[in-house]
């Protein structure tokens, strides 16, 4: 792991560039993951400077504000739209912002609805500093343990 030191956001935005843009002249096809909000912008912004072939990057979110249209401007969609796809010149059909961390293409469409008097809790990875199912499992256990009421609605 190296560290880097540096003065402001302009310049940890200048480093992360750097090495962003040694990634892609080695590998013109990498897939990169991309995030929104403040942090990233001062990176997008160097990597822009760094005038390099994106035509072949793909990129991709694993995010979206639930309940915002699609086109809203303060979606993670459209943020990466003008700050990634538009500043960076990728190719827009190489871009792709996933809702609410997962692709609803890669499930049927006919799963069943759950019971009426039960709620669902469904677990892809991280829950807030959970990051693995025995988290969730203990958290299960303390709602059992805590509010036994709330606790037979839960179906695991």
């Amino acid at each position: 792991m190296e560290i880097f030191v540096v003065p402001d956001a302009a310049a940890i935005g200048a480093v992360a560039a750097g090495i962003i843009a040694a990634v892609v002249r080695s590998k013109p096809d990498a897939v990169l993951g991309v995030a929104t909000g403040g942090s990233p912008l001062p990176v997008y912004a160097a990597l822009a400077g760094h005038r390099l072939d994106l035509s072949r990057v793909r990129a991709f979110a694993l995010d979206e504000y639930v309940g915002l249209p699609a086109g809203h401007p303060e979606s993670y969609g459209e943020v990466v739209r003008r700050e990634v796809t538009e500043r960076l010149g990728l190719d827009p059909g190489h871009v792709r912002v996933i809702p609410n961390g997962y692709d609803p293409d890669d499930f049927p469409q006919d799963l069943p609805a759950p019971p009426k008097d039960r709620f669902v809790v469904s677990y892809a990875g991280t829950v807030f500093k959970l990051t693995s199912p025995p988290g969730l499992l203990a958290a299960i256990r303390l709602l059992r343990e805590r509010e036994p009421t709330l606790a037979k609605l839960l179906q695991v």
